[in-house]
């Protein structure tokens, strides 16, 4: 067996945590890319260690268990945040290979950063939308909580396109709101529907498991529909068919 670390901090830093207490545990395969491994978390004076024991191991399966090892290391945190009113959040820093060697982590998608038309040129009028409009600042908060809490994706989906059809239609009937928002964004039902539908067992308690693929397709959809609708604010409703195509899923 090889064995390899995943290494971060536990926030906030002013409250250093120590749970007295080293879960370990044998975790099974939820995805064909995860192997089969041994996690044991510990969390001591604000930081925190999970070590993955692997029969081999590799970059790519250090990455397929990342989500594991944020789950363990999070849900110890929120035992002892539950027990102190704290909401601690686990930061996940670099993985320390079997060899030694540290490899720098950073949460981010660099596909969902390609399918964007922005670039820092826009920071200035994007974060003076976001600012000043608190609902749609929701929901590129919910657009992002994507990429930080997997688990909670597929509840993301749903918000983030019903608060875009509400800022379209802030006053209309669910009917109403969801055709006008298809109409001015140029969205097909077939696309809205995908993301509400997905989220619809999370956001009432059925936390039904939603595959890798199924998540990375959607999460595509929703990053382009938020785009789309930065552009119909900037461009003041006004989004020519040649470089604005239906979104159809």
């Amino acid at each position: 067996m090889e064995v390899f670390y995943f290494k971060g901090r536990v926030v906030p830093d002013h409250i250093p945590l120590t749970v007295n207490y080293t879960p370990k545990f044998e975790r099974k395969p939820s995805l064909e890319t995860e192997p089969d491994s041994v996690i044991e978390v510990s969390i001591l004076k604000g930081g925190f260690q999970v070590k993955v024991e692997v029969e081999h191991y590799t970059d790519d399966k250090a990455l397929a268990l990342f989500q594991a090892a944020w789950d363990a290391a999070q849900r110890l945190a929120n035992a002892a945040g539950f027990i102190s009113a704290i909401p601690y959040q686990i930061v996940v820093d670099f993985v320390v290979r079997p060899d030694g060697s540290v490899k720098a982590l950073a949460l981010g998608d660099a596909y969902l950063r390609s399918l964007g038309t922005f670039t820092d040129d826009d920071i200035e009028t994007i974060a003076d939308l976001m600012i000043a409009d608190h609902a749609f600042g929701e929901a590129v908060a919910d657009l992002l909580s994507m990429l930080s809490k997997t688990h909670y994706a597929p509840i993301s989906y749903g918000r983030v396109a019903e608060s875009i059809a509400r800022l379209i239609a802030p006053n209309e009937k669910q009917g109403a709101m969801w055709a006008k928002a298809r109409s001015e964004l140029r969205v097909s039902e077939v696309f809205l529907r995908a993301l509400t539908e997905a989220s619809t067992d999370s956001r009432h308690g059925n936390r039904t498991p939603v595959s890798a693929a199924t998540n990375r397709k959607l999460s595509q959809m929703a990053w382009l529909l938020v785009h789309r609708y930065v552009h119909y604010r900037l461009r003041e409703a006004n989004l020519p068919m040649a470089e604005f195509p239906e979104l159809s899923g």
